[in-house]
Formats: structure tokens, C-alpha cells, sequence
């Protein structure tokens, strides 16, 4: 089932009621043009490291069978199947249930992709288990390193991973010059644009995605020797932390 048919069907009457221009699709009902925008956002995001995974993978430069090769082919199939739940045609469908997922895997996933689209992120294994669903996380995760990649160009970026109480906290933040006083209020409203440009679609799709997982995204005050930091909670998986 598409996860993105799925927020098609939730919010497609809200976006009618606040006189959003709707699109027609062929395939099935009318959904709002900003679903366009968030599937077009996304796959943007997307096909960079589907890309360079294609072309790590073309001649001898990776063995078949390393680590390594075993890693990014992983990593595509994993993507290619998100991204044709992602296009699949609208049908209204309820939302799948969250499930227990492996917070590393998820994580590696991304990370991986991103270092294959020539952004480099530091991050190390916790074991931390959430309660989810694997495509949102992709997502949110696309958007905040994007995000970080655009804003704080050439900076390092870092992922970390920690327990608290009964969430689980990923943290993503940078060396750059961080959000703009003026623009810290309004980062999470659709249209608010850094500095440096981009669509103002994507912080604003990440906030209603972790809200709907049962958790939250927030901006973070700023930290010594960071830049932008943000914050996602997810709730803790069953398992989390080797508790039964």
C-alpha cells in the first residue's frame, strides 16, 4: 500500500475546504496540488543517492560480495521499493499501523545514500528500537540532512541517537550558521525559505510526519560549536534498550 496515497486520503479534504487548487489524477480521485509538491520534494531528495548508488556499483571499483557493495545494493532495492510505494496511484487508503523497526538499519539506510550523493554524515549504532513506520523515517531524515547539506554546504554533519524515558531522540545538526533569528519562529510553516534558498516544502512535511508517527520535530536552541540542530522523538520500541 502507498504511504503517500495514504496522507493523500487523510488531508485531502482539508486541503478542498482551504480552497487549495486541486490536481486531477488520471488514475483515481482529485487530490491537492501541495501532495504534488511534498512526492516531487521527495523524489528529489531521493534520486541523488539512487543515482550515485548506480554508479558506485558500475565497473570493479567495489568487489561483488564486500562489505561495502552489500551495503548500497541493500540500500537500493530498500529506496527503489519506497519510491514506488511513493508513486503508486492515490486510493485513499487507511494508514498502515506503526510497527517495531531496527532504528539502525533505517538510519544506515539514509546515511549510506546521502554519502553515495557526496554528503558525508557521522553517526554511530545505538541498538535503539521505535515504534514507526519506515517510510516516514526515510523521509524525515531525507528532509533534515537535505536541509543541512543546502544550508551548512561543506560543514559536517552528525546524526545521535539517544534514550529518554519512553522515546528515542535523533538528533541531526551541523557546523553551519544556523537558522536565522528572524526565521526560527515560522521554519516548520510550508513557504519559509533559508538563506540559501530552496522550496520551503520540506521542514513543513517532516513536522506533520512526525506528528502523525506519535511523535514530534522541533528546532532546538542553538549549541556551542553547532549550527542548525533539530530534534526528532519517536516512540520507543518494545524491544528498545533490551527491554521485553
Amino acid at each position: 500500500m502507498s504511504v503517500l496515497s495514504t496522507r493523500a486520503g487523510n488531508r485531502e479534504q482539508d486541503g478542498l475546504l482551504s480552497g487549495e487548487r486541486p490536481v486531477v489524477d488520471s488514475r483515481s480521485a482529485v487530490v491537492p496540488a501541495s501532495e504534488y509538491e511534498n512526492k516531487l520534494h521527495e523524489l528529489r531528495a531521493s534520486l541523488a543517492g539512487i543515482a550515485g548508488a548506480v554508479q558506485a556499483l558500475e565497473g570493479d571499483v567495489l568487489p561483488f560480495g564486500s562489505e561495502r557493495r552489500l551495503r548500497i545494493e541493500q540500500m537500493l532495492r530498500s529506496e527503489v521499493a519506497r519510491l514506488q510505494r511513493l508513486t503508486a496511484p492515490t486510493d485513499g487508503e487507511v494508514a498502515e499501523p506503526s510497527e517495531e523497526l531496527d532504528l539502525d538499519e533505517v538510519v544506515e539506510s539514509v546515511v549510506v545514500a546521502r554519502g553515495l550523493a557526496g554528503h558525508e554524515v557521522s553517526w554511530t549504532r545505538t541498538g535503539h528500537r521505535v515504534l514507526a513506520r519506515r517510510d516516514e523515517v526515510v523521509e524525515i531524515l531525507n528532509i533534515l540532512l537535505t536541509n543541512a547539506a543546502r544550508h551548512a554546504s561543506g560543514s559536517p554533519t552528525y546524526i545521535d541517537v539517544r534514550s529518554e524515558s519512553d522515546q528515542v531522540r535523533v538528533i541531526v545538526s551541523d557546523e553551519g550558521p544556523g537558522v536565522p533569528e528572524e526565521l526560527r519562529p515560522a521554519i516548520f510553516e510550508r513557504g519559509t525559505k533559508g538563506p540559501t534558498g530552496g522550496e520551503g516544502i520540506g521542514l513543513s512535511v517532516a513536522k506533520v510526519l512526525a506528528n502523525e508517527l506519535g511523535g514530534s520535530l522541533d528546532l532546538r536552541e542553538p549549541e556551542p560549536d553547532r549550527g542548525a540542530v533539530f530534534e526528532m522523538k519517536l516512540p520507543w520500541g518494545q524491544l528498545a534498550g533490551g527491554i521485553a
